[in-house]
């Protein structure tokens, strides 16, 4: 479902909403039976590690990369500093 360069009438607008809300509302069995922030929190980590490494790439083979990557591959450290604060300092009970 690409948006970049597509011209939307109103009712097309209307169409992608309905179907991105489809596909991104939770299932009522899965709210407060999901995991932990923890393991998610690890997950989310390693994904975007995962994409750091593979921006940081693209950018050694100069390939031209969006604003979004450029921002990642300058505060990626912030990030990661900020989930072992996370995972370090943060009482058992906060999660």
């Amino acid at each position: 479902m690409p948006i970049r360069g597509a011209l939307l009438r109103p009712e097309g607008f209307e169409e992608r909403a309905e179907v991105f809300a489809a596909v991104s509302t939770l299932l009522p069995a899965s709210r407060g039976a999901g995991r932990g922030v923890l393991p998610r929190l690890e997950d989310s980590l390693h994904a975007l590690t995962a994409a750091h490494r593979s921006l940081a790439e693209d950018v050694h083979r100069w390939f031209a990369v969006p604003p979004a990557a450029e921002w990642l591959l300058d505060n990626f450290h912030l990030v990661e500093a900020e989930a072992l604060a996370v995972r370090h300092d943060l009482p058992a009970r906060s999660y």
